[in-house]
């Protein structure tokens, strides 16, 4: 390999390693604490690197591959090995300097005990040389001899040209130092206008030493959300985001309050108006869009901000402005309409790829929202209309503005169809729960990377763009941005809060909660009921029994939520949506009910014709046939639909994620809410099997929130939430449960027992 591609090599993989956050030692990823400050030193430089890097063989083969490795390193052939400390005085600073000269891979444990020694002789680590450092009258007072040995032991020597008798004569014959004055106690943070338009201001945190700050905005910490980037010249903490430096603000405020500190602000008044304008024309309706829309309609503030943020997204690759993001805007606020909007606003077409389910709404959405644009030219397409017409729909995709079709159909006739004389120039492919793609090796995410070059343009839509682990966002952010990263270990190999500051450009981030201030809230319950007889977890059972088991106990708990959503309609007025993962438990709950004219329930399941869903849920959304209660699996409405007439949300049974959950009971909680959503989770108290998933569920719920909103979870925390569900989760009584803090749930308002879980 030449050195000019070595050198832009091994920059990648340092990069990886150092991210953009302070030193993180989680796992054993990333640079220890030495390199970390040592690598902005000799970033760019060819053979610096290499010697740095070397250390760092088995992370980076394992990210990069071995042969990338390897070829990188060859251009740089290893110096004669050797370890060893170079002492000098500086008469300028008054100073001695133990400097570490190496050619060989220090070990971790070995560099550990090296730092660790210097502490406890006095030594402190100088910022500007990179070496350690103490006083002349420290030195004269340390015991040589035992500082020789303790290196030894490390096998590191001293330099032949270096005298250490000579160092600490001179050092014994400077005078002793003056005291100096106490260093004014102060955390102050600087808003330094940049002028970038992604990034306008930049904001610099600094403090002296207190142990509640350094706890604050470390990024081992969960207590921010999100990361700041250290800077160690200086030893100052930076960020670009105005709303994570008032967080900080007020919980610097909170662990300052009676230590005497003042809190200095400077430039944070101009920040603090710069945003509220930004944001406030942000905002503003786009003339562009109004100007499309029907009489009465309008988009959301948040959704114009939503439809700008897309128009700037980055799109640099594809060379084009804009028009390339990852929207994770949760469940509800009204995605679709924002991709249309942008689609609408550049009079252009677009190619919809996305769950079966959700096909005809974005044909419905198009025409109820852009008649203009597309009245009679929104297509939605399938596999059995294509086989019963190839001719007719290849003519009909030419002429449509809006094609919608799912990912096992668009897979199989892409070929034949999407390029049948499709200029793919013109269209945005708009990819809807894009967390399907989250496997990269999977071969619906291997189709839409090879065909995502053939557009210019691509959005991305989900709600849940990470369902349990950050490297799920790789075949996403391949999509919109292939130059971000070129491995999912990349990702790996970076801190959450650098994942997200990478993704900038590209991704917005919206919850119900901050954008739709007069939604109602939605409040989650654990519902504990008494049934005897059911199946339970057996000794010698595996992971691979779980599945039927799971759907035994939701057959045989049917008639206790029957009983349950009875007291519901008896006593009030509310429409309930009941989700079950069985169709036999599903369809065991709707026969039940039928019984009852009042409830006069409405069956929903995957085995149902499309036609007889898609009427169901409009049944049951207008009201006209008076029922109140829809019984539906959760897997055949999941997504695209609807149902804010329901005000109650009822789990017979779980799914085995969070996000599945929050999928769910977002049909009910989502634009159009009148009142506070009640979402009831059903557990058999006395099965361990059922209490068990939904304890596990109920702790992993909120991290799923937080992981999305690109919040910063602790070293336990993230082991824990990407470890999957197994068996000693469920029935060890060791096991552990991580403590997620206060409470989201609130106890139902039901004569039945019932105890109090997380509220969302």
């Amino acid at each position: 390999m030449e050195q000019v591609q070595a050198v832009e090599t091994l920059q990648r993989m340092g990069n990886a390693l150092y991210g953009i956050d302070q030193v993180q030692e989680l796992n054993g990823m990333g640079f220890n604490k030495f390199d970390y400050q040592m690598w902005p030193q000799v970033s760019g430089q060819g053979a610096q690197m290499a010697r740095l890097l070397r250390k760092y063989h088995r992370q980076l083969a394992t990210a990069f591959g071995e042969d990338q490795f390897q070829a990188a390193m060859s251009a740089y052939p290893t110096e004669e090995h050797g370890t060893y400390i170079k002492l000098y005085f500086n008469p300028v600073s008054n100073l001695i300097f133990s400097e570490l000269v190496t050619t060989s891979r220090m070990g971790r444990e070995v560099f550990q005990s090296y730092v660790d020694l210097h502490k406890s002789l006095g030594f402190f680590f100088h910022r500007e040389t990179k070496c350690w450092a103490i006083g002349p009258h420290g030195f004269t007072t340390m015991d040589i001899s035992a500082y020789e040995e303790r290196l030894a032991q490390l096998d590191i020597g001293f330099s032949n040209h270096v005298s250490l008798p000579e160092v600490q004569k001179v050092a014994a014959a400077l005078p002793a130092p003056k005291q100096e004055a106490a260093q004014k106690r102060a955390l102050s943070i600087t808003a330094i206008y940049t002028g970038e338009p992604s990034t306008p201001f930049k904001f610099v945190i600094a403090f002296p030493f207190h142990q509640g700050l350094v706890d604050l905005f470390s990024n081992k910490s969960s207590q921010l959300s999100g990361i700041t980037e250290y800077d160690p010249s200086n030893r100052t903490r930076i960020t670009f985001s105005l709303p994570l430096v008032e967080e900080a603000l007020v919980k610097a405020k909170a662990i300052l309050e009676n230590s005497g500190w003042p809190i200095e602000e400077n430039g944070m008044k101009r920040a603090r108006e710069y945003f509220a304008e930004l944001s406030s024309a942000a905002r503003a309706p786009i003339p562009e869009v109004q100007a499309l829309l029907p009489e009465g309609k309008a988009l959301f503030p948040f959704q114009n901000e939503v439809v700008r943020f897309i128009d700037s997204s980055d799109g640099t690759f594809y060379m084009v402005d804009g028009g390339n993001a990852l929207c994770g805007l949760e469940v509800g606020t009204g995605k679709t309409i924002c991709s249309l909007s942008y689609v609408a606003k550049h009079n252009l077409k677009a190619i919809v790829i996305g769950p079966k389910v959700v096909r005809r709404n974005w044909v419905n959405e198009a025409q109820a929202w852009f008649p203009s644009l597309f009245k009679g030219k929104a297509l939605e397409l399938s596999l059995d209309k294509i086989r019963k017409d190839l001719a007719l729909y290849e003519s009909a995709a030419r002429r449509a503005s809006i094609l919608s079709v799912n990912y096992e159909a668009a897979e199989k006739v892409w070929d034949r169809l999407m390029l049948g004389g499709l200029n793919l120039q013109d269209y945005v492919l708009i990819c809807d729960e894009s967390q399907m793609l989250k496997d990269p090796k999977s071969a619906r995410s291997q189709f839409i990377m090879r065909i995502a070059p053939c557009f210019k343009r691509h959005i991305l839509l989900s709600g849940t763009a990470v369902k349990n682990r950050r490297v799920e966002l790789f075949p996403q952010l391949k999509v919109v941005n292939p130059n971000l990263y070129e491995s999912a270990d990349e990702i790996r190999a970076t801190t959450i809060g650098g994942t997200w500051h990478n993704m900038r450009r590209n991704y917005i981030s919206m919850t119900k909660r901050e954008v739709l201030k007069d939604l109602p809230p939605l409040i989650s319950s654990i519902v504990e009921v008494e049934v005897n007889g059911l199946p339970d977890w057996e000794r010698g059972m595996q992971i691979g029994d779980f599945s039927a088991l799971k759907a035994e106990i939701a057959v045989g708990k049917a008639a206790t939520t029957v009983e349950f959503i009875r007291e519901i309609t008896d006593t009030s007025d509310a429409n309930v949506l009941c989700f079950s993962d069985s169709v036999e438990a599903t369809m065991a709950i709707y026969s039940a009910l039928s019984k009852d004219k009042d409830v006069n329930p409405i069956l929903h399941h995957g085995q149902m014709k499309d036609d007889w869903r898609e009427q169901a849920k409009e049944d049951f959304q207008s009201g006209r046939t008076n029922s109140r209660v829809f019984c539906t699996t959760r897997q055949s409405l999941a997504v695209g639909a609807t149902l804010t007439r329901a005000s109650i949300v009822v789990f017979n049974d779980l799914p085995w994620t969070p996000a599945d959950i929050q999928q769910a009971e977002a049909r009910a909680h989502r634009i159009g809410s009148k009142e506070t959503v009640n979402v009831y989770w059903v557990t058999v108290a006395n099965n361990k099997f059922d209490a068990r998933v939904s304890e596990i569920l109920r702790a992993k719920y909120d991290l799923t929130k937080k992981v999305n909103e690109g919040k910063q979870l602790s070293k336990e925390e993230k082991a824990w939430l990407e470890k999957p569900i197994s068996r000693d989760d469920i029935f060890s009584a060791e096991s552990k449960i991580i403590d997620i803090g206060d409470d989201i749930l609130t106890t139902p308002t039901s004569p039945r027992k019932s105890r109090q879980a997380d509220a969302s």
